[in-house]
Parts: structure tokens; sequence; C-alpha cells
């Protein structure tokens, strides 16, 4: 599959975008802006928040890489099991 962000900056060069807005006062009923400013701002953060991803990814991995490695190195098998302390709910009368 092709990536998208690719595709939607193809389009961009050779279309342009617009936003439109019904206006009864308007000449012809709609208010009509360039929109091409937010769609580059908009592949910019898809891009940013990408990027931002992998970065996350790659520390959650090597932080669980180190995690491993010190318990292996420790001899720990993970955290103890529960203590079974007896039945410690005691029944109160009320008064």
């Amino acid at each position: 599959m092709k990536n998208r962000l690719d595709h939607l900056r193809q389009m961009i060069k050779t279309h342009r975008v617009f936003y439109s807005r019904y206006n009864p006062g308007s000449d012809l009923l709609y208010d009509v802006e360039e929109a091409d400013e937010d769609y580059h701002w908009m592949i910019h953060e898809i891009e940013s928040l990408r990027l931002e991803n992998e970065r996350l990814k790659e520390f959650v991995a090597y932080t669980r890489r180190e995690m491993e490695k010190e318990l292996k190195q420790s001899g720990s098998q993970g955290p103890p099991p529960p203590r079974d302390r007896g039945k410690t709910n005691k029944k109160f009368k009320a008064k």
C-alpha cells in the first residue's frame, strides 16, 4: 500500500484545496478560502506524531530489554507470589 502522506503530498501538488461555506450575503452564495496552509500543517503534524511514536516505541523496547537483563542478572523470576495470610476478615457485631 502506498504511503498515504506521500499520496496526499502528490495530490496537493496538482490540486488546490479550498474551504467553502454557505453565505447568502455573498455574490455566489458561498465564501471560499484556500486551505493549502492548513493542509501542509496537517501533514507536518502527522509526520511529527509518527516520529514521536517511533521514538517512544524504541524507548519502551530499550527499557524492556534493560529490565529483563537486570532481572536475569539478579536471578529473580519476577515478583514474589502473594502471601497467604489466612482468613483476615472478621465479622463484627453491630452494637
